[in-house]
């Protein structure tokens, strides 16, 4: 078929066609990541836990919120009172892993509170009001509470309620509380990792906007079923590629991590599909090949002329894979990615 034809051919069916040169001379087709691939990165929610903190920034701080804020993030903070029943942002109940003081946060009078300082940066601890007023201020940041104390649930939701951020705000602790007594405040429920099979209905009974599945039991279609009621699904706290992965399989809404940045640029890896640019064996009709292109280094499925290949070893540009017999001088070759996505087409399989 003439270069012309293949490309009216990909233009009548609506597919992007690349023509890469590969290393033989031979000419080989590649489809880069589809529209929905893209999306799934653009419109995960990335959450940054206890804010954005890298090196030189404290956790739970007013810098850590600003970074979040300004990185397009959404945040996840925590919630104590103090003994005089002022709130703080702060995630221990004691002071002494992240001050070096000794003492319990719930324990200390408001001024004992104020003059702690984070041992590493020496950042104060902001009220809640200090950070709800930043947060006021930028009004497309999305905010997740966990407030520590179930009997300041109701002080955190009229707080909340009064800086008019009632939409984007969400409460992920005490839901059933917060549902009898705040219903208008929006929460995310915590599946506990004793549920092997929860329904919609777990989050839709309490009025929860939101769930956190844990691992065992995130897939892609108990995510659907949850997203099909109307509850979005995050995934828990996780700063490991393979939780990342399990999350980007199972198409889920949100993740919350320590590692935002990070997140992103794994999401853009992992959900992109292969390119395939030659094949290589070691002499003509060599079991043992080299797949050259552009790869996840954890390629999950690659085929020969039809044939399931043994993946021996996998980098970024090389797969080299063994097979049950030998393949002629060219062959079909399919690679597939953990995410599902995929590359086929014939290649000369050259002498190395």
């Amino acid at each position: 078929m003439h270069l012309s034809s293949r490309l009216a051919l990909a233009t009548a069916s609506s597919v992007l066609v690349t023509l890469v040169p590969g290393a033989s001379g031979a000419v080989a087709a590649s489809a880069p990541a589809s529209a929905g691939t893209t999306d799934q990165c653009a419109l995960l929610e990335t959450v940054a836990h206890r804010g954005f903190h890298p090196p030189g920034t404290d956790d739970n701080t007013m810098k850590s919120f600003r970074g979040a804020s300004a990185a397009g993030f959404s945040i996840e903070t925590d919630v104590w009172s103090d003994a005089d029943g002022v709130l703080w942002v702060f995630h221990d109940r004691s002071t002494r892993r992240s001050t070096g003081v000794r003492g319990f946060i719930d324990e200390m009078t408001t001024e004992e509170v104020a003059d702690l300082r984070y041992r590493d940066t020496g950042a104060r601890i902001p009220t809640f009001d200090r950070a709800l007023a930043q947060w006021v201020s930028t009004p497309s940041t999305r905010v997740f509470v966990e407030v520590k104390l179930v009997e300041d649930v109701l002080a955190v939701a009229e707080k909340i309620r009064q800086a008019g951020r009632l939409d984007s705000t969400f409460l992920t602790a005490y839901t059933p509380y917060t549902y009898r007594n705040a219903p208008d405040v929006r929460t995310l429920y915590k599946v506990p990792g004793s549920v092997n099979d929860p329904d919609p209905s777990i989050a839709t009974d309490i009025g929860a906007d939101l769930v956190a599945i844990p691992r065992p039991a995130l897939t892609r279609a108990r995510v659907e079923e949850f997203q099909a009621a109307g509850v979005e699904v995050q995934g828990f706290n996780s700063n490991a590629k393979a939780a990342w992965a399990i999350a980007l399989d199972a198409r889920v809404d949100g993740q919350l991590t320590d590692s935002p940045r990070e997140l992103g640029r794994f999401c853009h890896q992992y959900t992109t599909p292969p390119r395939i640019s030659d094949v290589v064996a070691a002499k003509a009709g060599s079991r043992k090949i080299s797949i050259r292109g552009r790869f996840l280094s954890t390629a999950s499925s690659v085929r020969v002329a039809g044939i399931r290949a043994r993946l021996l070893q996998a980098a970024p540009r090389r797969l080299e894979v063994t097979l049950p017999k030998r393949v002629g001088r060219t062959a079909k070759v399919k690679v597939v990615t953990p995410a599902g996505s995929d590359v086929t087409q014939r290649v000369r399989v050259r002498r190395g």
